[in-house]
C-alpha cells in the first residue's frame, strides 16, 4: 500500500516522511551514536551491532550459493559424467528454489519469527549443501541445489526486515521485535526489547509506541492483490516490476554461473584467474555506486549501467563471432574477459542495487 505525502507509517499521525530521508551516517548521526553508547538510554549498540553481523552471514550464504558454482563447473561434470544439459539445470534449479523461497518467506516470517525464519533458512541451506556434497548423481545435486536456492529466497526478504527492526529509531527508525509484539509473546517482546537497548534503558515508551503502531496497522484495510492495478498505484508497480524485470532478464545469472567456462571457452587456459578478477572487480565497484547513488541520482545511474551491460555483452558477443568465424583469434580471449568483466562492473554500479532502492521509494511515496 502507498504511504500518502504527509502520513507516518510508523506512528499513523501527519508529521510525514521526513525521518525516512535522512543519511543513516552523516556527521550528526555519528555523534548521535557515540551519544548512545556513553549514555546507554537508548540501548546497547553493540548488540544491535552484533545481531546486524550475524544476521548479514544470510547475505554472504547467499552470494556463495548463487557465485560458487562458477569455478566448479569443470570439476563437478567430470566427477558426476554431467552432460551439459544437467549442468545447466544444476545451474539454474536455484532460481525456482529462490523464488518460491521469497514468495514463501513473508508467511513464514510472521508465523516463526524472524529468528525462527533465518534459523530454518540456514538448517534448509545447510541440508542443501549436505546434498551437494554427498551427491553421486544428478537427482540429489540437483535436490541440494534447490534447497540451497529456497534458503536464500527466504534470508533475501528476512534479513532486511530483521535489521531494520532491531535499529535503535534513533539511528534507523524502524520498529523493534515488531513480530513478538503482534501474535501476544509478551515477556519475550519485553526480553528482546531489552537485551538490544540495554540493561539500562527505558524501553516503556518505546514498548508503546510499538503496541500502538500494531493497533494502528491492524486497523488499516487490508490490501488486496488487485489493489494493484488501482489507477493510483499501477504507475508505481509498472516502474518497481519493470525494473526488476530488466534487472533480471539482462543476464546476471548467466554471466555469474558460467564465468569460468565463458573464459576457458574463450581460449585462457583457465578460468579461474577470471573468476578470480570478477569477484575483486565487483566489490569496489559496488562500494563506488553506494557513493554514487545520492550524488548523481538514481536515473543517471541506471542508464550507466545499462549502457556498460550492454556494451560488456557486445564485446563479449563479438569475441565469440570471431571465433566461431576463426578471425582476429588473438583478440578473442581478450574481448571475452573485457566484456565480462564490463559487465559485472557496470551491473554492480547500478543495475545490482538500484532497482531494490527505487522499488521501496515509489511503493512508499
Amino acid at each position: 500500500m502507498a504511504i500518502t505525502e504527509h502520513q507516518d507509517i510508523e506512528k499513523g499521525d501527519n508529521k510525514g516522511l521526513e525521518d525516512l530521508v535522512v543519511p543513516l551516517f552523516d556527521d550528526a548521526g555519528l555523534k548521535n551514536v557515540k551519544h548512545v553508547e556513553e549514555t546507554g538510554q537508548n540501548g546497547s549498540i553493540s548488540m544491535v551491532v552484533l545481531s546486524t553481523a550475524v544476521a548479514v552471514c544470510g547475505s554472504l550464504e547467499f552470494g556463495s550459493c548463487v557465485g560458487y558454482s562458477a569455478p566448479v563447473q569443470s570439476g563437478i561434470s567430470i566427477d558426476l559424467n554431467l552432460s551439459v544439459a544437467e549442468y545447466s539445470l544444476f545451474g539454474s534449479i536455484v532460481t525456482i528454489g529462490a523464488m518460491i523461497g521469497a514468495i514463501t518467506s513473508g508467511r513464514i516470517a510472521d508465523t516463526i519469527g524472524r529468528k525462527g525464519a533465518m534459523t530454518l533458512s540456514a538448517v534448509i541451506c545447510m541440508a542443501g549443501w549436505l546434498a551437494i556434497f554427498s551427491s553421486m548423481g544428478s537427482l540429489l545435486l540437483d535436490a541440494g541445489r534447490f534447497f540451497t536456492g529456497y534458503g536464500i529466497g527466504i534470508f533475501s526478504y528476512v534479513v532486511p526486515i530483521y535489521i531494520a527492526e532491531i535499529s535503535p529509531k534513533n539511528l534507523r527508525g524502524a520498529l523493534t521485535t515488531l513480530n513478538q509484539a503482534k501474535v501476544g509473546r509478551e515477556a519475550e517482546f519485553e526480553y528482546s526489547l531489552r537485551k538490544l537497548r540495554g540493561s539500562k534503558a527505558n524501553v516503556f515508551a518505546e514498548a508503546d509506541e510499538i503496541h500502538e503502531t500494531i493497533l494502528t496497522l491492524q486497523s488499516l484495510p487490508k490490501a488486496r492483490l488487485l489493489d494493484l492495478f488501482d489507477a493510483k498505484y499501477i504507475k508505481a508497480v509498472i516502474i518497481a516490476v519493470g525494473l526488476m524485470v530488466c534487472q533480471q532478464s539482462g543476464g546476471i545469472n548467466g554471466i555469474g554461473f558460467y564465468a569460468s567456462e565463458t573464459f576457458q571457452t574463450a581460449g585462457l587456459s583457465s578460468g579461474k584467474a577470471g573468476t578470480i578478477a570478477y569477484a575483486l572487480i565487483q566489490i569496489p565497484v559496488t562500494m563506488l555506486g553506494v557513493v554514487l547513488m545520492d550524488k548523481s541520482g538514481r536515473r543517471p545511474l541506471l542508464m550507466v549501467s545499462s549502457f556498460g551491460t550492454f556494451l560488456g555483452c557486445f564485446l563479449a558477443g563479438t569475441s565469440f563471432f570471431f571465433k566461431s568465424q576463426a578471425v582476429f583469434l588473438d583478440w578473442v580471449p581478450l574481448l571475452a574477459v573485457s566484456g565480462v568483466l564490463m559487465f559485472i562492473a557496470s551491473f554492480s554500479i547500478g543495475m545490482g542495487a538500484v532497482p531494490w532502492l527505487i522499488m521501496s521509494e515509489v511503493t512508499r511515496g
